[in-house]
């Protein structure tokens, strides 16, 4: 995924978070508020209502009930029971659907709640009179629950349709805004890797020229060391203008990658093959363990090959002599992992996050002696990994050291 991907999806996506929970505390406020105003004209309907049935004057309705009321009913508690007193229709509750009232009303210290399975609604009273009577107001408020409920379901819709709606707004701007950066990358892009292109036939003449110069036996001690330095900053050009080829391909999607079934162990063992006289020339100790002769995977050989190389050759860069680097190659949960541990010149964790960007090192001591590259080894082996859908990361070890692990799929 090249930087401007992520940089739309960054901002597609702290637009669509900052536009989120505006739009939520919008819709909630709508919701409580006519939440709250619900329910206080039905707990003052209900106040009313139950004034009104308690005058010893009042006569029930029977069958008619003003607009602004709701079918009520009273209950007087006498010794923690509920007994029924009158109501606005003349009629009493049932008894199932009064008993769950009654239970949601003792399980409650509220003054007023609903009891949504019958959509009822509850207020506790006190005669103001006197204080030892107390009664309970019960009315059926079906009718306000459901406007709620639908309210509710509507903001949830209207949620939903302006999350896609602002969402498409929020790509077209993306694109749009980052369109003049797009053509700017993309045309540094191309200058890089035509640029790439051109030098490496300028440096190839180059260190062919040099080769034949040192067949000339006329050659003075010193104008045979110009010569070799000469053709080893050569050949170090000619490794950063191909590793700056290699990601400039990647970043242009033209890099050509030939998906197999690739026996990882036995790649890992040939790489190592490559390595033991640089290993003996350094005095390390490489020790290579495998749970399983028969790891494969399927992937780019030639790229795996290269990420394999790029791990093992920037562990005995920096591994200090006389030092292990422990290879481990294992599977787990479906999974690929390998993992390379090298003593000597720690990461800091302050620069460890950066340490796969291009042209990032540590520090100087890891290019002492001439050894350190230019800062694109780990960025190309990140690179590889993202092409094989994986993930590679970096561990301290013990502070004394460092630790890599190349996570990919079976």
């Amino acid at each position: 995924m090249n930087m401007l991907v992520k940089l739309k999806r960054k901002f597609i996506t702290i637009t669509m978070t900052l536009v989120s929970f505006v739009l939520l505390a919008i819709l909630i406020s709508i919701y409580v508020v006519n939440y709250k105003s619900m329910d206080k004209s039905t707990t003052e309907s209900m106040a009313n209502t139950a004034i009104t049935i308690l005058d010893k004057n009042y006569v029930p309705e029977n069958t008619f009930v003003n607009k602004n009321t709701y079918y009520t009913f009273i209950y007087k508690v006498v010794n923690d029971k509920f007994v029924y007193i009158n109501s606005n229709i003349d009629q009493e509750l049932k008894s199932e659907v009064a008993e769950t009232i009654f239970k949601a009303i003792d399980s409650s210290d509220k003054v007023s709640g609903f009891v949504k399975e019958h959509g009822m609604k509850y207020l506790k009273l006190v005669d103001p009179y006197d204080n030892n009577e107390r009664y309970v107001a019960i009315s059926f408020v079906a009718g306000q629950l459901e406007l709620l409920k639908s309210l509710l379901e509507m903001l949830i819709t209207a949620f939903i349709i302006a999350f896609v709606f602002i969402f498409l707004i929020a790509k077209f701007l993306a694109n749009w805004a980052l369109e003049p950066v797009e053509k700017a990358w993309y045309l540094q892009k191309q200058f890089i890797a035509d640029a790439s292109h051109e030098l490496k036939t300028p440096l190839t003449i180059i260190l062919a020229n040099l080769k034949i110069l040192k067949k000339y036996n006329n050659l003075t001690s010193a104008q045979n060391k110009w010569i070799d330095n000469t053709n080893d900053e050569a050949i170090r050009m000619k490794d950063l203008v191909e590793e700056m080829l290699y990601l400039a391909k990647g970043d242009m999607g033209n890099m050509n990658i030939n998906y197999s079934d690739v026996n990882f162990s036995e790649l890992v063992e040939e790489v190592l093959l490559t390595f033991e006289s640089i290993v003996f020339e350094k005095g390390l100790k490489m020790e290579y363990a495998s749970v399983d002769e028969e790891i494969h995977c399927i992937g780019d050989r030639g790229q795996l090959k290269r990420l394999i190389i790029i791990l093992i050759d920037n562990a005995c860069k920096y591994s200090e002599q006389g030092n292990n680097i422990d290879i481990n190659l294992y599977k787990k949960d479906k999974k690929i992992f390998f993992k390379i541990t090298s003593i000597g010149n720690i990461i800091s964790e302050k620069n460890s996050k950066r340490i796969f960007e291009r042209f990032i090192r540590d520090s100087e001591s890891r290019n002492r002696d001439g050894e350190g590259g230019y800062g694109l080894g780990l960025a190309i082996a990140n690179k590889i990994v993202e092409n094989h859908k994986g993930k590679i990361r970096w561990e301290p070890y013990r502070d004394i050291g460092n630790t890599f692990i190349v996570e990919l799929g079976a």
